[in-house]
């Protein structure tokens, strides 16, 4: 099975002037350090969703494995700021739809 998320934009900021996309939060989050680092199958799974991130434009499309490893990669991530469209970000991740 196929898990879709709809790639929204949000008022949230990274750098100065661009608000960020969910894009962009999926590869901050997979892309963050980890304490003790990556095993070599993280950074496989990480890499197949950066992958399926940089080639998609308005829906994200994942197998159910990468799909579970991005939920659990974003629960695990510590924010730097406190903003509603993260709440609604990782909500929409949880709630990832069938395909």
């Amino acid at each position: 099975m196929m898990k879709t998320l709809e790639l929204k934009k949000t008022s949230l900021k990274l750098n100065e002037d661009k608000e960020a996309t969910y894009k962009d939060l999926i590869l901050l989050c997979v892309n963050a350090p980890k304490q003790g680092g990556f095993s070599i199958q993280e950074i496989r799974q990480r890499l197949k969703i950066t992958d399926a991130v940089e080639a998609s434009e308005e829906e994200l499309q994942l197998e159910d494995t990468e799909a579970q490893a991005l939920e659990e990669i974003i629960a695990e991530f510590k924010w730097g700021s406190v903003h509603k469209d993260i709440v609604q970000f990782v909500e929409d991740v949880q709630n990832m739809k069938d395909k």
